[in-house]
């Protein structure tokens, strides 16, 4: 297993997101709220085009893995992924 320890910004608590294929939109816009950033912050420092993360945090459509690890390096989180609740 590989694990990226990359932090771009210091926070003082890593952050957990659990989260299913469904709601990983929510969670990252949890934490990213959590963390007193806009929208527009977290374009410009992944470098993402803003409906993208719009389309992400709404659940429009699923970020690829590439964008995941840009969000969890940015948010300081650890991105958790659990089975679908039925």
């Amino acid at each position: 297993m590989i694990e990226h320890n990359i932090n771009i910004l210091t926070y003082n608590k890593l952050e957990k997101i659990i989260a299913t294929i469904g709601n990983i939109g929510n969670e990252i816009k949890r934490v990213r709220e959590l963390r007193g950033l806009t929208r527009h912050d977290l374009c410009k420092m992944t470098k993402a085009n803003i409906s993208a993360i719009h389309n992400h945090e709404n659940g429009i459509s699923f970020p690829d893995i590439r964008s995941l690890i840009k969000y969890a390096q940015v948010l300081n989180a650890e991105i958790i992924f659990s089975p679908k609740k039925r």
